[in-house]
């Protein structure tokens, strides 16, 4: 019995595998062109009085994580007022974090907007995510 789908793989992998070390012996990093955002509350719905998270993944126009880029976080409350959250710069994974973000004196079902923005060598992008007081 021929595995064709272990020969196609064996063939594609050494294709892509040949691409990556030559793009690693060009040691020469792709230019970035475009960002895309994503973000992630810890929970979509959490309890006043109570913490919450923010996870945000910077990409390249080719879907590739973005080292170094700036993270601002806003949350936009009911009352209109805003809370902005600088988070630390993005990780070799595009990856930035913020945990405990205190939300207290919220009534139950009130949403909160989180929006999302990311700035890398001069290029800008945004996103929004939200989460709501449940109980």
């Amino acid at each position: 019995m021929v595995r064709t789908g272990l020969i196609w793989f064996l063939i594609v992998g050494s294709l892509l595998s040949s691409l990556v070390s030559l793009r690693i012996l060009n040691n020469n990093p792709p230019q970035v062109t475009h960002l895309q955002l994503r973000s992630y509350v810890t929970s979509p719905v959490i309890k006043a009085n109570s913490t919450q998270g923010v996870t945000v993944i910077v990409l390249n126009q080719n879907y590739s994580p973005v080292a170094q880029a700036q993270v601002t976080v806003n949350l936009l409350m009911p009352d209109s007022t805003i809370e902005s959250y600088t988070l630390p710069v993005t990780n070799n994974y595009g990856i930035s974090q913020i945990d405990g973000i205190w939300v207290q004196n919220l009534p139950a079902s009130q949403m909160i907007v989180v929006k999302v923005s990311a700035t890398y060598a001069g290029l800008q992008s945004s996103t929004s995510t939200w989460f709501q007081i449940w109980w």
